[in-house]
This record gives C-alpha cells, structure tokens and sequence, in this order.
C-alpha cells in the first residue's frame, strides 16, 4: 500500500518587525492559478495586494461583527437579568407598601386608626384636654366662669340681697335713709311740740293771738276763726297748708330720680356708673376669654392637623429621599444575594471625580460572572423635579464618576412626574 503525504493547497510564512508585517503565501488551488494565469504580469501585483486588502478587510469585519453579537447577547441578557429584578423589585415594594399601608391604615389593627381612636375616644387625648379647659368641673372655663358670676364673685355680692355691699342693700339703705331724713322732717312740720314744725307754730301763734284776745271770748273766736280762715292768705291754716305742701314736695323732690341733685338722682348715677364699670369689665374677661377660646381651638386643630400633615412633611423632607435611597439598597443587596455580584453603597462616598457623589448604589461582577470586569451603577431619586433628560444627565455623570459600564435610575412612584416612563432603556441607561 502506498502511503502518500498530502500537501497543503495553501501556506503561508509570515515575519512581524516593529512597523512592518511580511507575509508570504502560496496557493496551489486551480482558481487561483486560473484568475492569475488569465492577468497579465503587469497586473498580478496589484491582483495580490487588492486580494490581500479586500480579504484582510472582510475579516476585521466579520472579526467586529462576531464582537457585536458577543456584546448584543450579553447587553440582551443583562436587559433580561435587569428587567426580572427589577420587576420583582418592582412587585416586592408593592407588596412592602400594601403591608406597610395595611399596618398603618387597616380600619380593624392599623396604627393610624388606633392613634386617632386614642385621640379621639371618650378617654383620649383631645377628651382630657377638652376635660380640663371646658369641663364641668375644675376645668379652665368653669373656673373662670366661677370667678366671674360665681357665688364669690363681685357680680354675686354686687346683686345679692343679702350682702352688705351688695346693690340691693345699697340702695335699700340710701333709700331708707332718705325716707326716714324726709319722715323726720314731715313728722318735725306737724309734731305739735315741735317749736320750729308748722303745727308748733301754728298753735303758738294761736296761743299767742288768744291770749292777746284779754280773754275776750268773743275776740278768741273772731281770732281763732281769722286763723282758720282758708280764704285768708295769711291765716295760719293757709300757712300750715302751704308749710305740709312744702314739705310734701321736699319729699317727692328727694326721691325722683329725674332731678339731677336730689339723692334719688345720686343714687342712681352712682348705681349706673358702677355698673357700666362692671359690664366693661365683664365684656373684657368675656373678650380675654374668647381669645384664650380661640387659643385652645387652634392648639386642638394644629394636634390634629399634625397628624395629617406628617405624612406629607415626610414625602417632601430629604429625610423621605434618603429612606427611598435605603429601600432600594436593601432590595438590590437582598436580590444579588448569592449570585455572581458584588453591591456597594456609595451614596456617601466621593468617587472617580474629585469631591463628586453622584451614584448610590455599584454592582460589580465577579469572576464567576460572563460580565466579569464590567459595574452597573444605581442612582435613587424621590424628586418630581427629575425630567427624563435631567435623568439620562444624572446618570452620564454617575457612570463616569463610579467608572461603571451601565447605569440604572430608579425613581420612586409616588414622585414621578407625569408621564416618566414606568421601564425604558436609553443607551446604556435604564
């Protein structure tokens, strides 16, 4: 049997030098002696280096193309990988929310209805304050009503019938102090013994006319009927009728309140102006009252708006930012747990740029991982300031400050601006 050695149809020597690559090549396939046979000497040279260049060309392509679709499949798994977490991100935080939401807002276990039950329950906060401020008893308005109208108050003694400086006893005193100054008087006018009353002098001056009469009957009579003589001015019964009157209208005149300096008059100016100071005290302490009112009423509105409003202080503070910054942390360090990754938090910590902190959250992977070499960065925002292109901005200084291949923008729902789009790529951002 005979054994032949079969020869290779082409083979080449190639030589490198520092800028030069020589390469020679020989080719015993019949179509290529065929096409170089059919060229002129003159030509073949050029055939040669057009065959070299063309066919170098084509293999650089094909060499980028393979590279290309390499890169396409590993950009299309990590798109695959990155759209399964994050939509089991995704449905993990509606779940974490429902829960918190249940805990906090179940009509049946929540905590904000047993906080607002233990407000506002019959023995709650808002109940014991409204106890101390309005209460029956010892409250602030009880006490300050006690004060005011109370059985110790001035107004009572004021209006008592019963105390001494009340107003009642007031002017039953000046009153009976008017009548008996004016009964002593009337009574004086017609006391026959009284010398100076209008009877003493009556009957003095009949005793007198008597006895000048020399006790002559006749004389008396005609005297005593002269002094009761109605028709005579002078008579003393006309005397002692016009003295009775006077007396009577001193009386009268003495307790009408119209007449501006009888004592009736000085009672009563006395008694209005005490009570016009009275009322304008009362209308202050009512006044001092309302505002201390209104005091408490906005006390009470500010508590129970205080509980309205914290959750909205909460969604507008940096506080609720760096909260929404730590859930996504722990949710991307809970997903790539036992994987080929490694996660850092980097929110806190300067990066390739000089003083910048751009970049919360870098993934690395390991040499476990196809990718190995390459970082994804992860940027978390709670502002509904971020536009899509404020957000693709954000993220081309993130990826060049944690030098990472790719980067994620993750934007809470509950301040993404209106049509943000739920899942997007861009690039290299997602």
């Amino acid at each position: 049997m005979n054994h032949c050695k079969t020869l290779p149809t082409i083979s080449a020597e190639v030589t490198m030098e520092q800028e030069l690559v020589g390469v020679n090549l020989s080719d015993m396939r019949s179509d290529a002696l065929a096409l170089f046979q059919a060229t002129g000497e003159d030509r073949r040279a050029q055939l040669a280096e057009d065959a070299w260049v063309i066919g170098l060309r084509a293999l650089k392509n094909a060499y980028a193309q393979g590279e290309e679709a390499r890169l396409q499949d590993i950009g299309k798994s990590l798109l695959s990988d990155m759209d399964r977490e994050l939509k089991a991100h995704v449905e993990a935080q509606q779940n974490t929310i429902k829960e918190a939401l249940a805990e906090f807002f179940d009509p049946n276990d929540g905590k904000v209805p047993e906080r607002l039950k233990a407000f506002l329950d019959n023995e709650g906060v808002l109940a014991h304050v409204l106890q101390n401020y309005l209460g029956p008893e010892r409250s602030v308005l009880a006490e300050t009503l006690a004060r005011q109208v109370g059985e110790h108050s001035p107004l009572f003694k004021k209006l008592s019938a019963t105390d001494s400086e009340g107003l009642v006893q007031v002017l039953t005193s000046r009153l009976q102090g008017v009548l008996d100054q004016q009964q002593a008087t009337l009574g004086r006018a017609l006391d026959p013994l009284e010398k100076d009353g209008a009877v003493g002098r009556f009957l003095r001056s009949l005793r007198e006319e008597l006895q000048a009469a020399d006790d002559d009957r006749a004389k008396q009579l005609a005297a005593a009927l002269a002094a009761l003589d109605a028709n005579d001015e002078t008579s003393l019964l006309n005397r002692l009728v016009r003295e009775t009157e006077q007396a009577r209208r001193s009386l009268l005149v003495a307790i009408n309140p119209d007449i501006s300096d009888s004592p009736m008059a000085v009672l009563k100016t006395a008694l209005e102006s005490l009570l016009k100071e009275h009322a304008q005290t009362q209308q202050e302490q009512m006044e001092a009252q309302r505002q201390r009112q209104e005091r408490f009423e906005k006390d009470v509105q500010s508590a129970l708006a205080r509980l309205e409003t914290r959750k909205d202080q909460e969604q507008k503070s940096t506080r609720g930012g760096f909260t929404f910054q730590q859930a996504v942390s722990r949710f991307t360090h809970e997903a790539l747990k036992g994987g080929p990754y490694v996660a850092q938090d980097t929110g806190n910590t300067t990066g390739a740029q000089r003083g910048c902190k751009v970049g919360d959250l870098v993934v690395r992977f390991t040499a476990e991982s196809a990718f190995y070499g390459s970082a994804v960065v992860l940027e978390a925002k709670r502002d509904s300031s971020y536009t899509v292109a404020r957000a693709l901005d954000e993220m081309e200084v993130a990826r060049a400050n944690r030098e990472a291949t790719a980067g994620v923008f993750v934007m809470a729902a509950s301040h993404a601006p209106e049509g943000f789009p739920r899942f997007a790529r861009y690039g290299k951002t997602y």
